[in-house]
């Protein structure tokens, strides 16, 4: 299946708040929604894209905020316009767009640092059904690999389940071809891409 359908979300550029703290908000209202409509399977039926994207030296989202669909009747079910009226005066929507032909993609994803061992070993115990102790046992000679937050673009964002603030760091490539994969609830990729026009 394809994204055939999307909405653009713009943040206005001469907001009183930041463009920043705006898109912060927005991409949690979103994931919020994605969570509500997400697939029988778990995953989203929806996914991201953010067309000004830049990492390294300036990392931005930008002000623009793409969703995808494969499906028209998705997004009106989303309901992009009762999302953004939570933010009026700050963003404008489009209506739901055809998306245009294009053979290039990109592929938003998270990336996680991998630095905290005991995360690391409950989350293995969990998967595997062993115990903690054995956990850590794996991964008593791991190196932890710390991601330089300074190289890409993150949201600050409260976790419901937890309700611990925490950095969702965004990498992207581009591809020159499409790959059909699932989406998480944050509309990020597990594997898939989005078009890129």
């Amino acid at each position: 299946m394809k994204f055939d359908y999307y909405q653009e979300i713009r943040i206005f550029p001469d907001c009183e708040l930041g463009g920043r703290e705006i898109g912060e908000v927005l991409f949690s209202l979103l994931h919020l929604s994605f969570v509500k409509n997400k697939n029988s399977d778990g995953n989203s039926r929806y996914a991201m894209a953010f067309p000004e994207y830049s990492k390294g030296t300036i990392k931005t989202f930008g002000r623009v905020f793409r969703v995808f669909a494969y499906d028209e009747q998705y997004l009106k079910v989303l309901d992009i316009p009762s999302i953004c009226h939570r933010l009026d005066g700050y963003v404008e929507y489009s209506e739901i767009l055809k998306t245009p032909e294009t053979n290039s993609f990109m592929r938003f994803f998270r990336i996680q640092n991998k630095t905290s061992i005991d995360r690391l070993s409950r989350r293995m115990a969990q998967r595997k059904n062993i115990s903690f102790e054995e956990a850590r046992e794996e991964y008593k000679n791991f190196k932890p690999i710390k991601i330089m937050e300074t190289q890409f673009p993150f949201f600050c964002i409260k976790s419901l389940s937890t309700n611990q603030d925490f950095k969702l760091l965004i990498n992207c490539v581009e591809e020159s071809y499409e790959r059909e994969f699932p989406f998480n609830l944050y509309g990020l990729s597990i594997g898939g891409n989005v078009p890129n026009f």
